[in-house]
């Protein structure tokens, strides 16, 4: 057995806790951290603060990085449309509006050619 749990099995735990208790010249009111615990406080506060800025700049700037790639995304593929022949988000598609089982008499046809006459 070590001497620290040996001395302690010993001294009754009444007399260790009677021995910062007599009681005279403590005010409790009186007692307080002092300086150090002032400035180890102010210290934690100090240290808060710059966290949470940091934080909150980094959370912008990757905010910002991320629009950014979007819209260099977003005109990268606009590219590779154009170049593809086709024209925006609807890919080509001349008449959006059009399902592919209309009747072909209401497609008016390109622009420059005449309109498609319906089969008889």
């Amino acid at each position: 057995m070590s001497a620290l749990p040996a001395a302690l099995a010993v001294v009754p735990a009444s007399s260790l806790l009677a021995a910062g208790t007599d009681g005279e010249g403590l005010d409790p009111n009186s007692i307080s951290p002092g300086l150090i615990g002032f400035l180890a406080t102010f210290a934690v506060v100090i240290a808060a603060v710059l966290l949470f800025i940091n934080m909150s700049r980094r959370l912008r700037r990757m905010k910002y990085r991320e629009e950014r790639d979007a819209a260099a995304e977003r005109a990268a593929q606009e590219q590779v449309d154009q170049r593809a022949g086709l024209d925006g988000p609807d890919h080509g598609d001349e008449h959006p509006g059009d399902d592919p089982g209309d009747d072909p008499g209401d497609d008016p046809g390109e622009p420059g050619r005449p309109p498609v006459a319906p089969p008889s």
